[in-house]
């Protein structure tokens, strides 16, 4: 499974992308609902959309729109 270390929880572990302003503030963590098929599935890729949306997608193969103003994901596809 995973090599993180023991003392991370997975909901945590999970939640690996972060939005910091340009002065460096913090912004957000990402939040999305838990994997249903890993307990520990953290994001493995961000990227803008040709539209111009934010975009993420875990480990465990779901594909996530994330909110650029609040950082929350929703699920829209899979790929595995």
């Amino acid at each position: 499974m995973s090599s993180a270390p023991e003392g991370i929880p997975d909901s945590e572990f999970n939640r690996n992308v972060y939005r910091i302003n340009a002065a460096g503030e913090f912004v957000w963590q990402i939040s999305s609902p838990p994997s249903t098929r890993y307990a520990r599935a953290p994001f493995t890729r961000v990227w803008r959309t040709d539209t111009g949306q934010l975009a993420a997608s875990r480990w465990d193969g779901f594909i996530y729109r994330v909110d650029f103003e609040t950082g929350i994901a929703t699920e829209i596809d899979f790929y595995k």
